[in-house]
């Protein structure tokens, strides 16, 4: 049995770091190489890109962009109308497999959280075949 459980979005986890760091929005965009208006896009609730996930990957490594990351999973699974509370695998399922390869990537180098995400994202559901009548 493994627990998945996320509770602060990536907006959240991003001001507590940049606060620890004492730097301003206008300081944060310069660093990540995009404007103060992305940084407050962001952290007026817009969704991440992949392009500001990976800088941010860069501009803040190791714990810091891991808490970010989880946070921008958390918002991700919210989207997708996904309690993160019920992440709770108990039995095995035929998913199984695939969520504990997940948590030993995730565990491994936090940074896959981007691709698990853009993976997520780019999954497309089965189109619906409609039938002419007549």
């Amino acid at each position: 049995m493994f627990f998945f459980h996320f509770e602060n979005t990536a907006a959240a986890e991003f001001r507590t770091v940049a606060a620890a760091h004492g730097l301003t929005h206008e300081q944060i965009a310069k660093r990540l190489g995009v404007t103060r208006g992305a940084v407050s896009q962001f952290l007026g609730g817009r969704p991440l890109s992949e392009n500001l996930l990976r800088k941010i990957m860069d501009v803040f490594p190791g714990e810091e962009g891991k808490r970010i990351l989880i946070g921008h999973l958390n918002d991700q699974l919210k989207r997708m109308g996904i309690s993160s509370d019920t992440l709770l695998v108990m039995a095995p399922t035929r998913h199984s497999y695939l969520l504990e390869q997940a948590a030993k990537l995730l565990a491994e180098n936090p940074s896959h959280v981007v691709d698990l995400v853009n993976v997520i994202d780019s999954w497309q559901k089965p189109a619906t075949v409609r039938r002419k009548r007549g």
